[in-house]
This record gives C-alpha cells, structure tokens and sequence, in this order.
C-alpha cells in the first residue's frame, strides 16, 4: 500500500536569515575560522593580560605614598609614578565596598592618584614596563581599565611606547586614546596598532611601556581598577588571578622581607664566618628574579653566643647561567670586625621601636 506525505510550503531564504542571526557577527566569524588558534583569538581564550597587579592587589613596598617622584616605584607593585614638579603628590590603596557592583568580580583594592596642579607636558603618569618590547609588536592591542575622579578632573590620555633598551634602536611612542572620567566608575577601552619592530636593533632591558597620563596644569584624584593589555581588538573582561600568583609574578621584579614586630629580631638566614669582617651563606629568593637585582638593606646583625655584631655591607654574588636570572644563592656578609672563621652567625633584621629594618632585592625594569 502507498503512502503519501505532505509538508507546507516555507521560504527558503527567510530560514536562512534566521539561520544567520542565530549565529550572530562573532559566531560566523567563528564559523570561518580555519585554525583553532584563530578560533582562540576571536573569543580572547586563555591567558590574556600582560599587565602585572592590575587588580592593585600586591603592595610589597607599601599601602601608601607621598612626595616627590620622578619615574620612580613607590606603592602597589609594577607600577611606576612620576609627580616631581607637583605639590601635592599622594598614591594609596583604597578598599571597594564589600558587594558594590560597579567594578564587577568582586575586587577588593583599587588605586586613588592625587595631584595638585601641572605644569608642562604630562606633569604627572603612571606607568608599567611590559618586559620584551616583542610584545604585541605588528599587531592590534587593546587596553581597557575602570576609572573614576575622586575629584578635580579634565582630559587623561593613555599611550604606548616601544623601548628598545640599552644599545638598541630609538623609542617608538604611540597614542591610545583619551578619556574624560566622571565621578562614577565606567570601563574605557582603547585598540592600538603597535608598529612592527622589523629591521630594529633590540638591545638589553628592552620592554613595551604602557601610560595613564595627567591632563596639565589641573588639579586631579584619579581612581583605577582591573587594568588589562591584551593582543587583539577585543576588551574582554578582567582576567583574575590568584593572589599567590600575582605576588610570585611580581617577585620576579622585587622581594622584600622585614622585621614587622616592634623590637623584635627576626632571624632570615645562616652565614658561616670567612674571617672578623667576612661571612657567606645563602638567602633564595621566593621565585627566581628577572636579573641580578640591587641590594639594599637596614638594620642587620649577626648573632652567636651571646655577641651580636652590626652589619655594615651585604651583597649578592653574580651567576652567569639563565639569562642572568637571580634565584638568591650566594650573599655575603660584612661587618666592622669581631667575626671568627668557621663561626655559625644568625643573621637577623632588627626591629628598633617599631622601625621595621629590611632586605631589599630591586630587579625591576
């Protein structure tokens, strides 16, 4: 027995512009990717900020600062800041409002700048040395940040520079965009072409640098959260890292370690006495550091038996292998006098009516 089948007439081209509207302009663009790692690009998949701390969550040096800087490091850790012509010239943490909404994922800090007048050109930045100036070079690159003005106000700018370090070609800067920040937090985003660094010499220290500048000669309190530099021409939301990540990515570039209770003496390392003003040991670093960094230091002793002895110098030995990376091997210690050979010393930083003494390893950009 025969059956038969019937179906209403549709039209063909009105199921096809349904078709595509499902698919969206993203997801046809998806659908004509040819390569997974085209695929990855359209939807900014995996690691995308080259920022360091742009969640303001590390503070190694200190939660606040004031006075004079000249491209100099003082507070929320990467972030360099320039306020030297101005008179007033403050950088702090502040804390978000447990479950506000304006700046989503839930930060906890977010960084206030505040200037008095400027005068000339960008009397006052801030700004981050990505490390390697090959970053993003030939290719789009999109940088996007909350921000709001606590007071005063006026026209910032934001900008990148291509630093070929130390025997390398001259600086290329180039413009990002500009923006007016109002007294409510809101997201900017500004895409860049960066120029190719074909036919450049690149030498040593080279890196990519990334600005927010100051309008001039106006006085301003700028806040800022979630900064994010990314290939591509997307601003994607804010990629969140662990704070223990983001502390061992900024100890590549700097460690810290102090004497934080008052009159205490907290024992860091052994050293093992070479001579009366000469001992050696070893105090590694958390993660390997970027290059051999600079030592600076307060308020150090060496303790045995009973006899404690003030240090004078401390300083780290070179190592020759990766790159001149620094992973903390290799100090010694000097004193006036009073040390013996073959003596164990505990090597401690003193704190003196609540002066924390410090050891400081500097390896930044």
């Amino acid at each position: 027995m025969a059956l038969r089948a019937s179906k209403p007439a549709f039209n063909v081209r009105e199921k096809l512009t349904e078709l595509g509207r499902r698919f969206g302009l993203k997801g046809s663009e998806l659908a004509a990717a040819e390569t997974v790692q085209e695929a990855r690009d359209l939807v900014s998949a995996g690691r995308r900020n080259v920022i360091i701390n742009g969640n303001f969550d590390v503070w190694q040096r200190g939660t606040s600062s004031t006075g004079a800087l000249s491209n100099a490091f003082s507070s929320a850790d990467r972030w360099r800041f320039h306020t030297r012509s101005l008179t007033t010239r403050n950088i702090s943490r502040q804390s978000f409002t447990t479950g506000q909404s304006d700046v989503p994922g839930n930060p906890k800090y977010y960084l206030r700048f505040e200037t008095s007048n400027n005068s000339g050109s960008y009397g006052a930045y801030m700004m981050q040395r990505i490390e390697d100036v090959r970053v993003g070079s030939g290719e789009d690159v999109t940088v996007s940040f909350y921000a709001k003005v606590n007071s005063g106000g006026g026209t910032f700018d934001t900008a990148f520079s291509q630093q070929f370090g130390s025997g390398g070609s001259s600086a290329v800067d180039v413009s990002a965009g500009s923006f007016i920040p109002t007294s409510s937090w809101k997201k900017y985003s500004f895409t860049v072409s960066l120029p190719s660094i074909s036919g450049k010499t690149i030498g040593t220290n080279n890196y990519l640098r990334f600005d927010i500048r100051f309008p001039s000669n106006t006085a301003a309190t700028l806040d800022v959260s979630q900064v994010q530099v990314e290939r591509g021409r997307n601003a994607s939301d804010f990629e969140h890292r662990s704070y223990g990540e983001e502390l061992a990515l900024c100890q590549r570039y700097y460690w810290e370690v102090g004497s934080y209770v008052n009159n205490n003496w907290a024992p860091i390392a052994l050293v093992i006495g070479y001579n009366a003003t000469r001992a050696f040991g070893s105090i590694p670093t958390p993660v390997t550091m970027r290059a051999h960094p600079a030592v600076t230091f307060s308020q150090l002793n060496v303790y045995s038996s009973g006899s404690a002895i003030d240090v004078t110098n401390i300083f780290r030995y070179s190592q020759t292998n990766r790159d001149q990376e620094y992973n903390g091997l290799a100090f010694e210690v000097s004193t006036a006098s009073g040390m013996s050979a073959g003596t164990v010393y505990r090597l401690h930083i003193k704190n003196v009516s609540g002066t924390s003494g410090y050891i400081r390893l500097n390896a930044e950009l």
